[in-house]
């Protein structure tokens, strides 16, 4: 395909994103989490993939933006071929495009209590990636003695790597300490898939929920400075009940669940443990069955795989390096941000001197346009134009949000109508979000929230609008679709140091991550973001939000 009908074939067709200001809606209380699950058998049960029938799948707005950065950057001549470049891994492994990163796969978790594993056969059964358990405790001593067996024989058939710890620890320092004995007997390696903290022990169920996740936050953390790719491992019951869910979006989630259609666990996993009693060629009884969602070897280490034609990915063989080992720690940028594009959401109605934001060293403003007020009807926000105008002059790039209050596709429609007539003329460099959220929803089904926001999102859109939802990181994961994601670009608000990571969209847009924030010269505080994109090109080159 040309680049000029892949362009074509990247089309977006918008999302609609939901800015919320700190005032417009309540976070849950982490007692909401306290539901109470458990496993009832462990028959081996089929899998709901949050997937959505291609022939009705809208254009995908990260397909846009990943052919804009791949013509921005492709070379006006071919590179030059020397002994040194036909080394190196081929430009297509720079940019994995969004579709790889969701990958459904089926693995096994082991230990010593598995025997002597036979990996060839394993790797003819199917099994595609293997969680091996490196130890327990905090002493070297409680290494698991067939962990350097398992990882290297294992590594050799081609299946994919990952590692777990079991935890018995009582306090932050305990996990700490743990975390550093894990390091000493992993770091020889390289992994594909995530170093998970298993916390599970009946020891740590009178543990409050505080400490237990302090605990979890502690040893990830400590790992992830180290450079590794983290995550937690327990139960359904316990990750709901025992971890507060802003550790758990933090970090890569592995939830356990037995006998069920799909987990009793109402946050954002990557791999669910469905069985303790599988059988698989190559090891003598029982082993732990998996299914996994998230293609972690393509988010821990993007640049070591290609995308071949027909859409599958194979492994790059990496250049030959004269120093020492420069990959024993996989990478962990998918989750970061680019912390070089700041910006504000601003909700009130006085008009601002936008220098003093653009000054303060930011680069885009979304600013609320107005909000539904029930029934279908809306306030607009008074000044949103003279900000609209002051932001612009000062050089901004400038995105707008609607509150709404719609309580079905009705008013949804209806609100964003008033919406698409108060932007009418205006180009955006940002998307248009939809703000969703609230103790409204709170009795409403995911599948009937998931239609408000589709349906007032698809009405903007069907202007040539790039659009987006907005809401707080507890909501995105209890109250909206797995369908919704694919379609709809996110802005999530989550305060704190840590970029959330969010399976359902790992590439989301913007993270909200502070709220009262003070500029020089203005009175007013601010909530305050990071974009990941550079939305102003997208916008300019696809001719979307009136360019």
């Amino acid at each position: 395909m040309s680049l000029s009908k892949k362009l074509l074939s990247a089309i977006v067709s918008g999302s609609i994103a939901c800015t919320a200001a700190a005032a417009s809606f309540a976070m849950p209380a982490y007692a909401d989490y306290y539901n109470t699950f458990s496993a009832v058998s462990k028959a081996k049960v089929p899998v709901t993939f949050y997937t959505s029938d291609a022939s009705d799948e809208p254009f995908n707005v990260f397909d846009i933006y990943d052919a804009y950065k791949e013509a921005e950057n492709a070379p006006e001549e071919p590179p030059v071929t020397t002994q040194v470049t036909t080394e190196a891994p081929p430009e297509t492994t720079q940019a994995i495009p969004q579709e790889s990163l969701t990958k459904e796969s089926w693995g096994i978790d082991v230990s010593q209590w598995q025997g002597t594993v036979n990996w060839q056969a394993v790797k003819d059964a199917g099994v595609e990636f293997a969680i091996m358990r490196a130890g327990y405790g905090r002493e070297l001593s409680q290494k698991d003695p067939t962990f350097d067996y398992n990882v290297q024989q294992a590594k050799a058939v081609g299946i994919d790597v990952g590692v777990y710890w079991y935890s018995y620890a009582q306090t932050v320092e305990d996990a700490k300490r743990e975390a550093e004995t894990c390091y000493q007997i992993i770091k020889d390696y390289d992994y594909d898939y995530p170093i998970y903290f298993d916390i599970e022990d009946p020891s740590q169920e009178y543990l409050s929920t505080a400490t237990i996740s302090a605990m979890v936050d502690a040893f990830c953390k400590t790992l992830e400075e180290k450079g590794y790719y983290v995550g937690v491992y327990s139960s359904a019951y316990f990750l709901s009940s025992k971890v507060y869910q802003d550790v758990l979006s933090k970090y890569a989630v592995w939830v356990a669940h037995f006998g069920a259609a799909h987990p009793a666990f109402n946050g954002a996993y990557g791999i669910w443990q469905y069985s303790s009693t599988g059988r698989v060629n190559g090891i003598n009884g029982d082993v732990d069955l998996n299914h996994g969602y998230y293609n972690y070897p393509v988010a821990i280490a993007p640049n070591t795989y290609r995308k071949n034609e027909d859409g599958s990915l194979s492994p790059v063989q990496p250049a030959e390096s004269t120093t020492a080992k420069t990959s024993s720690t996989p990478s962990t940028t998918v989750t970061k941000a680019d912390d070089s594009i700041k910006g504000v959401e601003y909700i009130g109605a006085e008009v601002l001197d936008w220098n003093y934001v653009k000054d303060g060293g930011y680069n885009y403003a979304i600013i609320n346009a107005g909000n539904g007020i029930g029934n279908g009807d809306s306030y607009i926000n008074e000044n949103f134009e003279l900000n609209y105008s002051g932001a612009k002059d000062a050089g901004l790039g400038v995105g707008a949000y609607w509150i709404t209050s719609a309580l079905n596709e009705e008013e949804a429609v209806e609100e964003a109508k008033t919406l698409k007539k108060t932007i009418e003329g205006m180009k955006f460099e940002y998307p248009i979000y939809l703000q969703i959220g609230g103790d409204v929803y709170e009795n409403m089904s995911v599948d009937e929230v998931s239609a408000i926001v589709s349906a007032f999102c698809n009405e903007v859109q069907g202007s040539d609008m790039y659009v987006g939802i907005y809401s707080y990181l507890d909501f995105f994961n209890t109250k909206l679709s797995g369908k919704v994601f694919d379609d709809f670009d996110i802005l999530i608000s989550s305060y704190g140091d840590t970029r959330p990571q969010f399976a359902p969209n790992p590439k989301y847009g913007i993270w909200e991550y502070s709220s009262s924030v003070s500029i020089d010269g203005i009175e007013t505080s601010f909530t305050v973001s990071k974009s990941s994109r550079d939305f102003a090109s997208v916008m300019e080159e696809y001719h979307k939000n009136g360019f």
